[in-house]
């Protein structure tokens, strides 16, 4: 239906795509996914032919529609104006079957018949039906048609837009972030919409639900390629989680054949004949032969060192750690030990200059290929490996970096049996009054300044086995008692209170306490108690105060360590990337704690915060949150501007957070997996 063959496309200096080549054919949905200003919205436009490529052939069929991020008519036009130039195509073939009508003899015969063919194709006679039809579905059936296009919202221009195209019935479609501005029946009908097209489809998309439902296939741009990914956005993170458990192993096998190696060199290359005995008979032969053994032993040493430094000049890069945030009531989980080649453990500033040797879950002989593991990493994410490798180890980069898939991460509270170096964050007792002395005794180190206070409820604290699919086990999200909670006959009433526990909880710290705050006109909350371990989703309309109630609850919270991410992220724009972000230990340190997180590659510390595009500032914003420690996170639409991929990331670093949790977002995918208690805000009040 439509292709690109090596194309490539830059601007200025940056090449946003090299020698690419992808096919979308009849009945195929593509989702185009990536990081923002990976290149998705300029694969969009050379398929459209609104910019042509550097090199390349781009092939696309006359017949197509394309809806951009912005209408791209005169504000005077009116909304009529909009549809006619929509369906300029169907109105133009209206026309001249007219004229032909008018004057039928055999020689327009042909033409005719071959017009009347191809409007009826194209579906010409139910036009102005679609378009009545795709008003409705999209919430436009208010808006006159003879209302100028200077007069609508953003929103309704985004809709009318959409609107056009779909009545338009092309055999292709090309559509940039069309669940924009989009209400949930809306959604839902679009959904649908595209489901029932029979021609080939190209839709760039943040909306994982959206993806999930419609997408066929899942193109990856990243790094200037373009990657497909079969089997629709669940086959597409399967793909990425089987890829991750490849590089974990290819990793953990480098890790210890470069053991293994060292110990050679120190200890078995040394040796001559282990094991047998010396005799009488042959002393002198022992002293004869000394300068040949020597010879061998030094020739056995300087095999064992080569071997060693060429593993460490070809590495393979370490993944990035999976995204966590850390609460001051827990105890941050043991890293990886790495070890000198004299067997002592590295100081932060030895570890990016020393390969690791070994891991901390040493697996079997090595039995993946040296050569096939660059095929792998190709093929990733938008989260970059570390960097804790030898200097040399830039010889060698995946193109991209692969996350673990959603049903392959557990919460903090979750470890894995046969991981014995890890322990969990805390040993809650089953009862769900107090502590047990014993424990307390136990783990004395455990304890942090927060422990001063009550400690926070077990029974709040439920992880991803005790709930299905992710959802939510609260008994206000749900109509069964959530597991893990106490029953209603625990609590004095029974019944739940606005912020999300039950009315008998006491021994909870509270964190943050809202009385008779009104901002403005914008904000007015009667009481709102957030504690320990609470977790909270506010929903509502745009405009109806959730980003003024995040700011009110960070004003009024009882502790320091407050995560607040904003919806709007401001840096000052002359700081480096390493400088704007804010986490602990000296600038070698900073480095490696951020790149471990795998959200920046080593060559962007060093970028001003003022060249960095709005995904990039929405990357170093989470980083900055998960440095510290806090008490209670305040998210104001933390998926905002983030790739599918690190997005289901972050709910699973959310999932396993477990200090008290206040999120305001519209993500469909995180709203409907978030276990907690939900509110809702309506021009200002809690309803």
């Amino acid at each position: 239906m439509f292709s690109l063959r090596k194309v490539s496309k830059t601007y200025g200096e940056r090449a946003v795509l090299t020698d690419v080549s992808m096919s979308v054919g009849p009945g195929e949905r593509a989702g185009i996914v990536g990081e923002n200003g990976s290149g998705k919205s300029t694969l969009l436009r050379l398929l459209a032919g609104v910019e042509r490529p550097d090199d390349g052939e781009v092939r696309m069929p006359d017949d197509f529609g394309y809806l951009g991020q912005t209408l791209g008519l005169p504000p005077e036009h009116t909304v009529q104006q909009a549809i006619d130039a929509a369906l300029a195509g169907l109105r133009a073939m209206e026309r001249r079957m007219r004229e032909l009508e008018s004057a039928l003899t055999d020689e327009v015969m042909d033409e005719y018949g071959d017009l009347l063919t191809a409007y009826e194709l194209r579906g010409g006679y139910e036009a102005d039906a679609r378009v009545d039809k795709a008003f409705h579905g999209l919430g436009l059936a208010h808006v006159g048609r003879d209302r100028p296009l200077s007069s609508l919202s953003g929103g309704e221009r985004a809709r009318l837009g959409l609107a056009c195209v779909l009545a338009a019935a092309p055999r292709a479609l090309l559509l940039d972030e069309p669940t924009n501005h989009l209400d949930e029946s809306a959604l839902t009908w679009l959904e649908d919409r595209l489901r029932e097209h029979r021609g080939a489809v190209a839709v760039v998309s943040h909306d994982r639900v959206f993806l999930d439902r419609v997408a066929t296939t899942i193109l990856e741009v990243e790094q200037g390629t373009i990657t497909r990914f079969g089997g629709g956005y669940t086959g597409f993170l399967a793909a990425k989680a089987a890829a991750r458990a490849r590089w974990e192993q290819a990793y953990a096998e480098w890790r210890e054949e470069i053991r293994q190696v060292r110990e050679h060199a120190a200890t078995t290359a040394h040796r001559v004949a282990a094991g047998r005995v010396m005799r009488d008979n042959n002393k002198m032969a022992y002293d004869r032969n000394a300068g040949r053994v020597q010879s061998s032993v030094a020739s056995r040493v300087r095999n064992a060192h080569e071997r060693l430094r060429r593993l460490e000049a070809d590495p393979v890069p370490r993944p990035p750690d999976p995204l966590r945030f850390h609460g001051t009531f827990t105890e941050d989980e043991p890293s990886e030990p790495e070890l000198k080649s004299d067997g002592q453990h590295p100081s932060p500033s030895d570890r990016k200059d020393s390969a690791p040797p070994e891991s901390a879950h040493p697996s079997p002989k090595p039995s993946t290929s040296r050569k096939a593991i660059a095929g792998f990493l190709k093929s990733s994410t938008s989260r970059e490996p570390t960097t804790d490798l030898p200097k040399s180890s830039t010889s060698r980069k995946p193109t991209t970096d692969l996350p673990k898939s959603s049903t392959s991460r557990k919460p903090t509270a979750d470890l894995p049996k046969s991981s014995p170096s890890r322990k969990p964050t805390a040993d809650l007792p089953k009862s769900s009054t107090s502590r047990e002395p014993k424990a307390e005794a136990e783990a004395p180190s455990r304890r942090t300044e927060s422990d001063c206070a009550p400690a926070a409820e077990p029974s709040t604290m439920t992880t991803r086995a005790e709930t299905s699919h992710g959802r939510s086990a609260n008994t206000s999200a749900a109509g069964g008692e959530a597991p893990g909670q106490r029953p209603a006959s625990d609590s004095p009433s029974g019944a739940m209170t606005m912020e999300g526990r039950r009315a008998g909880d006491t021994d909870r710290r509270v964190l943050a306490e809202l009385r008779d705050v009104r901002v403005g006109d914008r904000l007015q909350v009667g009481e709102l108690t957030i504690r320990a371990g609470e977790r909270l989703l506010v929903r509502g309309a745009n405009g109806a105060g959730k980003s003024t109630l995040l700011q009110a609850i960070a004003e009024h919270a009882r502790t320091t360590k407050v995560g607040h991410l904003q919806q709007e992220v401001t840096f000052d724009p002359n700081l480096t990337v390493l400088a704007a972000y804010n986490g602990d230990g000296y600038p070698d340190e900073r480095r490696a704690a951020l790149l471990r997180t795998g959200l920046f590659r080593p060559q962007a510390l060093d970028q001003k915060v003022g060249t960095l595009s709005v995904g990039q500032r929405r990357r170093l914003a989470l980083a900055t949150l998960l440095a510290r420690p806090y008490d209670l996170l305040l998210l104001d639409e933390p998926t905002n501007h983030l790739s599918p991929v690190l997005a289901e990331e972050l709910e699973q670093a959310l999932d396993g957070y477990r200090g008290a949790l206040v999120v305001v977002s519209h993500d469909r995918a995180l709203t409907r997996r978030f276990r907690g208690t939900e509110i809702e805000l309506t021009r200002g009040r809690i309803r």
